[in-house]
């Protein structure tokens, strides 16, 4: 059988069907094209870091600064990290550089803690708007309730005049307001980990409800 050569289409076109598209790709995975002809990947490298992180994240930016470190950066609902290293299989630790409120960066607070005896539940008395989710650094405190209010703290909810969190021990008694004068400083806020797709025609599935009617879906 003479020897008959065969040209390929570097690229994925999926503007024709699979039949149509003869001497192309119309899928592929794991391949990248190099001077016309397909290769495959040279895989991937789980990250050498023990680090966690607050929040859902979705995309990561990888780049290389000028003398060759390797740095990645993510933001989640809650917070902004970079970390750096070597090489991407050695990144390190997962910095947390969360930009403060532009609104409210930091404000000082009278006697806002509250506590409940045999509860790690604080809380906390403050105009400042809020969202769950939202970081809270605080300086300055004194002992409330056999607890110290100092460091950085995660809203669990939004209350009437202000939010609780939750201190690393329980309060030996109930106690509060007290605290003394506190400096709070407020991480930009929160947003929801999930995404809320919008209503109208076709978000539902086919011929779900009535004729003229639009759904609704909430997805991860």
């Amino acid at each position: 059988m003479p020897i008959t050569t065969i040209r390929f289409t570097s690229g994925i076109n999926r503007e024709l069907t699979n039949y149509s598209n003869k001497g192309g790709f119309y899928n592929s995975e794991k391949i990248r094209f190099r001077s016309g002809s397909p290769e495959k990947l040279g895989g991937w490298q789980n990250a050498n870091t023990s680090s966690t992180f607050n929040g859902v994240a979705r995309t990561l930016t990888t780049w290389e600064a000028s003398d060759g470190t390797s740095l990645l950066a993510f933001g989640t609902n809650q917070k902004y990290y970079i970390a750096g290293g070597n090489s991407y299989s050695t990144i390190g630790v997962f910095n947390d550089i969360t930009p403060l409120n532009a609104t409210t960066p930091t404000a000082t607070l009278t006697n806002p803690f509250s506590t409940t005896s045999g509860s790690p539940l604080v809380t906390v008395t403050d105009s400042t708007p809020i969202t769950v989710g939202t970081f809270i650094s605080y300086s300055g405190a004194t002992a409330v309730g056999g607890i110290t209010i100092n460091g950085s703290y995660e809203v669990i909810s939004v209350i009437g005049g202000g939010y609780t969190i939750l201190a690393s021990s329980n309060a030996t008694s109930a106690a509060g307001p007290g605290g003394g004068t506190v400096t709070a400083t407020y991480k930009i806020n929160s947003t929801a980990p999930i995404d809320v797709s919008p209503s109208g025609w076709g978000i539902s599935t086919w011929g779900t409800g009535y004729w003229g009617i639009g759904g609704s879906n909430t997805t991860c």
